[in-house]
């Protein structure tokens, strides 16, 4: 595992980070060739497939960007807008109907400085690839998983004979896929098999054949790679096109959804009058799971056929006192799903061809012709200034996508947006992942010194005690969750003490809820942190009765478990805040405030009795959500102690004898990169 340069890491574009990755490795490097039976530790293995992976990520040459979408919803025809190319010339050519792509196809730009001629390369399954995909098809179709082509072609055969009608499309794909492998077994290898293609034969590659025709061995592939040469597209882009979603063939739903983790980002593609699709919900769904918090800075919606919407999906219903247009739902769907208000590009991929058609220029202004044949949404003002439709103008974010549209057809600032926003915002999302798991890694080999230089000065009795410790604490960690007295107990008397303040109140109006609001949250507060003193002391009765029974092991800078809780405590517990200094006290509590007054809800007046039944099912929320979160801080102290005295009861067959200085040398290194 070599050290990284600064030129292989031109896409990351932060020396600092470079440096860092090298000065770890340099300090892993250094100390497991001084000490060689700390180099033989599981751990060290472990963390140098860590930086492996990381050098991986740090030296990619280009960002993965999804194009993804509901099928028909004009990804394929997006994808030659943005080439410059004609519907004939496009990688992922249009065709008569029904869904284009069926086989994830990667479009890697090429300069033309560089190559002269586009190439095609199919990939194929490997074995393991292969019969995960079967076992995925099988648990669509409920169909008995095992590792037999024919067995399984039987079955599903018989099933789809029985019933045609059950998922008739993907038991089209299920057969063709086994029949292929059936007749084409040695393109099956343990590692994919590549081939050189014909770029003419692209479609045919691409997507689903007809089900009257023969397998090919075409159904085995698992992606399509063409080496697309254009000066339109950034180098540092490759855009993959993936199968539809919300068609009939949920097979190609887990296709494309099984693909998401590999991507970087993703343009999210929705026809301009579905835009409240289930398929987009779905989609997003799983890219919440995949990008977690960084959503919203990773995707972007492209909203296609603009420019055949008419005055209803413009405008609304013009009978209703509140209309509701195309521009309301987007935003709907925008705020559901997490996504950046601004994070919006409409398109016109016909009155973008029809523009070039023209001859017009990216920059130029529509002819006469083209305002007149989409005089809906190609309106100007008495400046030739793009007019906004008043709907859109409701939502700020919209704004300007409307009008790159209404000027160019969307296409150019979609480029420009994949080319810089796009690019920038996962560039920056690439940083803030490097920097956190190696600041993971420096953690890993942190502790793993320690324990190295407590055990280094330890006997082996000393070292059994920790290993018997580390069990203890973590019996004592599943047990806070079980036992009532740590946390039932304490959720039960913080909704007394708020039920009670209810009950006292008296009759409420609605001008009563932010004064009462404001009690229970003060009372709440109080009452927890009581609790808090009462559960933590709890524990320590039990650390000081099982130390009684087993004494801890004596090593320096490791300290007893009742050492440990103390400062845990007085550090953590008791201000009510989390391992990494957040508070997590006032928070839930301060929800008691700040969440509507239950007297407006839906808009009707409640009467009294309906506003304290109300107002007790809130407080009785937040009391477990108090009292779960007290026990989750206090299971993860206990844990990160018992981590400790397991990484000391190990490797005991890995110790550098007297070599304590040296572990806390490399350790001083490690937590100078920390920072």
């Amino acid at each position: 595992m070599p050290q990284l340069e600064q030129s292989q890491c031109m896409l990351l574009r932060d020396e600092t980070l470079v440096g860092r990755y090298n000065a770890v490795y340099d300090v892993l490097d250094e100390a497991t060739r001084e000490l060689p039976r700390f180099a033989d530790r599981e751990v060290v293995a472990e963390v140098r497939g860590e930086l492996a992976q990381l050098a991986k990520i740090m030296t990619k040459q280009r960002f993965e960007i999804g194009f993804i979408g509901p099928s028909q919803a004009g990804k394929s025809t997006t994808v030659g807008n943005l080439l410059l190319v004609s519907e004939k010339d496009s990688p992922a050519p249009q065709g008569s109907g029904g869904a284009t792509t069926s086989v994830p196809t990667r479009l890697v730009p090429r300069p033309t400085t560089e190559a002269k001629e586009h190439v095609l390369t199919l990939r194929y399954f490997s074995e393991d690839e292969f019969w995960s995909r079967v076992r995925d098809m099988c648990e669509l179709l409920n169909v008995r998983y095992e590792k037999r082509a024919q067995s399984l072609r039987d079955a599903a055969h018989s099933q789809h004979e029985a019933n045609p009608h059950f998922r008739a499309a993907d038991h089209e794909v299920f057969l063709k896929l086994l029949d292929a492998v059936i007749t084409f077994p040695h393109v099956l290898k343990q590692v994919g098999l590549e081939e050189k293609g014909d770029y003419a034969q692209r479609r045919i590659y691409a997507t689903h054949r007809d089900k009257n025709e023969p397998a090919t061995q075409y159904s085995l592939l698992r992606e399509i790679r063409i080496d697309f040469v254009t000066d339109a597209i950034s180098p540092e882009i490759e855009m993959i096109d993936l199968p539809g979603l919300g068609v009939e063939k949920g097979s190609d739903d887990r296709l494309t959804l099984a693909f998401l983790h590999q991507l970087d980002g993703a343009f999210m593609f929705q026809h301009a009058i579905q835009v409240q699709a289930g398929a987009v919900s779905q989609l997003t769904e799983k890219l919440r799971e995949t990008y977690s918090k960084t959503l919203g800075e990773r995707i972007w919606m492209v909203v296609t056929r603009c420019d055949s919407l008419n005055d209803l999906q413009l405008q609304g219903p013009t009978d209703e006192p509140n209309p509701r247009s195309m521009f309301c739902y987007l935003d709907e769907v925008l705020r559901h799903q997490g996504i950046k208000d601004h994070n919006v590009i409409f398109v016109g991929n016909a009155y973008y061809q029809d523009r070039l058609g023209e001859g017009l220029g990216e920059a130029e202004v529509a002819s006469a012709k083209l305002t007149a044949r989409y005089e809906k949404v190609l309106c100007f003002d008495q400046a030739g200034k793009p007019v906004v439709p008043k709907l859109c103008q409701k939502y700020p974010g919209q704004v300007e996508s409307w009008r790159r549209f209404v000027l160019d057809g969307g296409i150019p600032s979609l480029r420009a947006t994949m080319q810089t926003k796009v690019a920038e915002s996962v560039r920056e999302q690439t940083r803030r992942e490097v920097s956190g798991r190696l600041v993971g890694v420096i953690d890993r080999l942190t502790g793993a010194l320690q324990a190295a230089e407590q055990q280094s000065g330890m006997n082996i009795e000393e070292m059994m005690r920790a290993a018997r410790w580390s069990g203890e604490l973590d019996r004592l960690a599943d047990e806070i969750v079980r036992d009532s007295r740590y946390s039932q107990n304490a959720a039960m008397a913080i909704n007394r003490t708020l039920g009670e303040v209810i009950g006292q109140w008296g009759s409420p109006t609605r001008g009563d809820h932010k004064n009462l609001a404001g009690m229970l949250t003060h009372a709440g507060l109080h009452e927890a942190a009581g609790q808090t003193s009462a559960v933590v002391k709890l524990v320590k009765t039990e650390l000081e009765k099982r130390t009684q029974l087993q004494p801890p092991p004596c090593a320096a800078d490791l300290p007893t478990p009742v050492e440990h809780w103390s400062t845990v405590v007085a550090t953590f517990l008791e201000p009510g805040k989390t391992a990494d200094g957040q508070p997590f006290r006032g928070p839930i509590f301060e929800g008691i405030r700040e969440d509507p007054n239950p007297f407006a809800e839906g808009g009707q007046q409640l009467d009294a009795d309906e506003y304290i039944a109300v107002m007790r099912s809130k407080v009785g929320r937040v009391a477990r959500v108090f009292a779960s979160r007290l026990v989750q801080e206090m299971q993860g102290h206990l844990h990160r102690l018992q981590q400790r005295y397991r990484a000391v009861g190990s490797d005991v067959d890995h110790i550098d004898a007297n070599q304590r200085e040296q572990y806390a040398m490399y350790r001083a290194k490690l937590d100078r990169l920390r920072q």
